[in-house]
């Protein structure tokens, strides 16, 4: 990958994905800069959760790309390709990781991170994503997060997290490229081989009716496609479902 691409290394800040978004607002940022935070003191996860990242031990990092209207006829298309770059790139350190619909990094059935990808319009009008990652490396105390753990716990102890970070990054530019609907049709294959629980039984809570079914698959708009013991099959959309165990 070019060692030209545009990387911002920042000491401290509330948000990697709030500081790209204000940048990409106010001037024309480089398609694939990736902003790099030592310490986000305000993490955001979906629909408003904060995530919090201990500094010095933990990859926090955001990433612009700019979205062809062309290359997905469905936002979660480019959600399923950046879970599977993250899956691969794991792997590749010796880590057999997992995703949590919708947006959870798991190893081990624990969280080591996740992702918020969140879109816009850049200063010129593009269609724009800025994919926020947050992964868990060095940590080795969850006392208040007994359902957290970090690449540290699992066995993988990296010196240099940036050379994890770029290894995502290159694997994310890499299926986003070469992206079209055959390969697409073959992430979708992948997302759902790494899916936690997928065609597996697990108890799931709506409200505060706790039941049990089986992950189907995923809908095209990103829904959660459940099986009850019925045998009823519905969709669930984010925040609607929570996977109990």
């Amino acid at each position: 990958m070019s060692n030209k691409l545009t990387v911002i290394k920042l000491n401290a800040i509330d948000s990697t994905n709030s500081f790209l978004k204000q940048q990409t607002k106010q001037t024309f940022v480089a398609n694939f800069t990736l902003v790099h935070a030592l310490e986000q003191t305000a993490g955001r996860g979906q629909m408003g959760a904060t995530w919090l990242a201990e500094a010095g031990k933990s990859l926090t990092f955001s990433l612009l790309v700019r979205k062809p209207v062309e290359k997905f006829k469905h936002d979660f298309e480019f959600q399923m390709l950046v879970s599977v770059a993250i899956q691969q790139s794991l792997n590749k350190f010796g880590l057999a990781s997992e995703i949590k619909w919708p947006n959870d990094i798991m190893a081990g059935g624990r969280k080591l991170g996740g992702i918020l990808i969140e879109q816009l319009n850049d200063n010129q009008g593009n269609p724009t994503f800025i994919v926020g990652i947050g992964i868990n490396v060095k940590q080795s105390n969850f006392n208040e997060l007994p359902s957290a753990t970090s690449l540290l716990l699992n066995g993988v102890d990296i010196e240099d997290d940036t050379i994890l970070m770029l290894e995502i990054r290159d694997q994310i530019i890499e299926l986003f490229e070469n992206s079209s609907a055959e390969s697409l049709a073959i992430i979708r294959t992948k997302y759902l081989s790494v899916l936690m629980k997928y065609q597996k039984p697990a108890v799931y809570q709506v409200n505060n009716l706790l039941f049990n079914a089986l992950i189907l698959g995923v809908s095209p708009e990103g829904k959660l496609v459940l099986q009850h013991e019925n045998d009823e099959i519905r969709e669930y959309g984010i925040k609607e479902v929570k996977m109990m165990y």
